[in-house]
């Protein structure tokens, strides 16, 4: 088991919002949907690097719903079987709304349509933009974990 100690529940506001992985890359996808409207506007020249992020957005958008679906929801369903949310609903399962499967999911939905409407592209040769963010945000996480929630 884990011997970090318990964060407890928190109240994610403001800039403490940006500590979820979650959050970080619905972020990134909206500077990612606006940067793509100025360039099809033909406000911004329609440069490479949009198409990196693009790249990036799909790697981790598709972590975000994998690591939801099929790691934190089953843990949280046997947690329920178990008793340890008392006597809730299993629809009231925290992840179970209809708003987290929304934020966990929707993004995905919505770079595959980006992907099929302009054509974007995956360059294989690019996965090393998604494990650098991975490791951006493992060293995040750790820091957050070590020096702010002092373990």
């Amino acid at each position: 088991g884990s011997q970090l100690k318990s964060m407890g529940s928190q109240v994610l506001a403001g800039v403490g919002r940006l500590a979820t992985f979650t959050i970080q890359t619905w972020t990134l996808q909206t500077i990612y949907f606006g940067l793509v409207t100025l360039a099809t506007l033909g406000y911004i020249q329609p440069y490479r690097q949009i198409s990196y992020l693009f790249e990036l957005l799909f790697a981790t958008s598709h972590l975000v719903s994998c690591v939801t679906s099929y790691v934190l929801v089953p843990t949280m369903c046997k947690q329920w079987l178990k008793g340890d949310f008392g006597g809730i609903k299993v629809s009231e399962i925290p992840l179970l709304g209809v708003d987290q499967l929304t934020v966990h999911n929707f993004n995905i939905v919505s770079l595959h349509i980006d992907a099929f409407l302009s054509g974007q592209r995956l360059v294989l040769g690019h996965w090393g933009l998604a494990l650098s963010y991975a490791s951006y945000y493992a060293a995040f996480a750790w820091a957050r974990c070590r020096f702010i929630n002092g373990q």
